[in-house]
């Protein structure tokens, strides 16, 4: 497989230039579609239903067939074809035989294993054992299960723990990033105050210096060390991939240090599933949880699913319990004692939807085939994944690596991030030269970033006041509606037909995905960009 090299990528970039020493040289759309054509992800773009933009515009007068620019796959992953059918064989299944679809499936997946098909994919997707994960309930659900097992401060010698003692009275400290997702510090704080505790005295957020948008590793491996010196660390948890900014943190370096310090490791991997490849596994996290609606394409609110390293299988702490978590031989014998699944799968509390598992089934298999069909390498790489005999192999191994998908994705996704930088800046369309102040926040190295760029409009920050409804049952989609930014955001929606998003106060987040998005798709964005500015500098 090969890597990315930004040196290279720009050499093959200048070679296809007529005039390489031109001023704007990569504002160039026959380059743009030259890139396209010789993408060879680019045939899985066609087994999405992406949006129409007569639909996202308003305007009927627009061809049918016409498609939106969809940046915002780091929100919401676009509809698969294969979903689709997924679903309607489901709802057949249903109609047909009703509750005899636990057992009996015309499509060979009885609900109630049918997570088993979805598990070892996803399991492939973040570089595990299928034994060490679980697909099941949703994102912040799954961070409640987890930090609830496995921050037990109350109890005298703390958790089982293969590290030694975790979260006892000492050992109370929880690392964090500051700002992080809004639901992952409500989560943090509900656990110390279930615990009698002062999230103010427990919580522990890394920052960044002052002027600069990232952490610094060297900065958080700081902090670990303090607090393993010190005796009070009980864990770390962070974002795989940092929401607001788009850094990719350095998990396997920072999960090292923390279990030198004796804390436990735990992520949450909204921003990092089929984003960017993972090694769960081989780094030793000690549990993670991710939602499968952005980069996975499972829907509005789809299921989510989590990882639980093997070590934890040998220490039975209590967790949780719930009846779809119970030993499968005997769960429908309605026994009063709980006994766990072995693995993450003992986490599960109750059955999950037939209609999610198909959707987020439809989602995996068009991704493999998708990357199948890139070389006959990968077609016979990938020949057995998901199998029986594929599935126990895999349990033999001690080092998995970060599966057979995603280093494939990823060399696609750091190839359109890199280009979409390009033609944002001096030598691409020069958005600043249009009279606004911009700053990329995230970083400019293609190996601490995942699929999004998050532009900062300097000069929008102090006109952006939060948009108010008038009532709290009614939601504001725009945070001060009537800033530079907001109205950037809406020209380009309503006139051109692209989707990205705003996050509160003065951020632009744009995420070209390798599932579906095309250079020329980022070329026409980054034009659409530039001529919204024009127009409202006109004005």
């Amino acid at each position: 497989m090969h890597t990315f090299s930004r040196t290279a990528f720009l050499d093959e970039l200048d070679g296809l230039i007529p005039d390489p020493n031109a001023p704007h040289k990569y504002k160039n759309e026959s380059l743009a579609d030259a890139l396209t054509k010789s993408d060879l992800l680019g045939g899985l773009r066609d087994q999405y239903e992406l949006p129409r933009k007569r639909d996202i515009t308003g305007n009927q007068a627009i061809p049918e067939d016409e498609l939106a620019l969809y940046f915002t796959g780091n929100s919401l992953g676009p509809l698969a074809k294969l979903s689709r059918h997924y679903v309607a064989e489901e709802l057949d299944v249903w109609s047909r035989t009703g509750v005899n679809g636990h057992f009996s499936h015309a499509s060979g997946r009885p609900w109630a294993a049918q997570d088993e098909c979805v598990a070892r994919y996803a399991a492939e997707m973040v570089g595990a054992k299928r034994s060490e994960v679980a697909v099941m309930a949703t994102l912040t659900q799954n961070l409640h299960t987890m930090l609830s097992t496995f921050y037990r401060p109350n109890v005298p010698d703390g958790i089982p723990s293969p590290l030694g003692h975790a979260g006892t009275e000492k050992r109370r400290k929880i690392v964090y990033e500051y700002k992080a997702f809004p639901s992952d510090k409500y989560a943090l704080d509900s656990v110390c105050l279930l615990n009698g505790l002062d999230p103010a005295q427990v919580l522990v957020p890394l920052r960044p210096r002052d002027g600069e948008a990232s952490l610094r590793t060297e900065d958080i491996l700081a902090v670990i060390d303090a607090l393993g010196r010190s005796g009070e660390g009980a864990m770390i948890m962070l974002g795989g991939v940092q929401y607001f900014t788009g850094q990719l943190f350095e998990i396997a370096t920072i999960a090292k240090a923390a279990h030198a310090a004796n804390m436990l490791v735990g992520l949450d991997l909204a921003h990092a599933f089929m984003n960017v490849p993972l090694q769960l596994h081989d780094w030793g996290i000690d549990w993670a949880a991710w939602c499968s609606y952005k980069y996975a394409s499972a829907g509005p609110g789809g299921i989510a699913g989590l990882f639980v390293h093997e070590r934890w299988g040998k220490h039975p702490i209590p967790r949780p319990s719930g009846w779809w978590g119970h030993n499968r031989a005997t769960r429908f014998t309605m026994p009063e004692t709980f006994d766990p699944m072995s693995g993450a799968a003992g986490w599960q509390v109750s059955n999950p939807s037939a209609i999610d598992i198909a959707i987020l089934l439809g989602s995996f298999e068009t991704v493999i085939e998708g990357v199948k069909a890139t070389s006959s390498d990968n077609a016979l790489a990938l020949s057995g994944i998901g199998s029986d005999s594929d599935t126990e192999e895999r349990e033999k191994l001690e080092k998995l690596g970060c599966g057979r998908i995603m280093p494939i994705l990823r060399l696609k996704s750091m190839r359109l991030t890199a280009y979409l930088e390009l033609l944002l800046g001096p030598e691409g369309f020069n958005l600043e030269s249009m009279g606004v102040k911009l700053c990329l926040i995230t970083p400019e190295d293609p190996e601490q970033r995942g699929s999004q760029l998050c532009i900062q409009f300097l000069d929008n920050a102090s006109q952006a006041e939060p948009h108010k409804t008038g009532s709290t049952d009614q939601v504001a989609r725009f945070m001060g509606k009537d800033t530079l930014l907001a109205k950037v955001m809406e020209l380009i929606e309503k006139e051109r037909g692209v989707l990205v998003d705003i996050r509160y106060p003065d951020v632009l987040r744009m995420a070209p995905l390798a599932q579906f998005s095309t250079y020329m798709d980022v070329y026409h964005a980054c034009e659409a960009l530039a001529w919204a500015l024009g127009q409202l500098q006109s004005v």
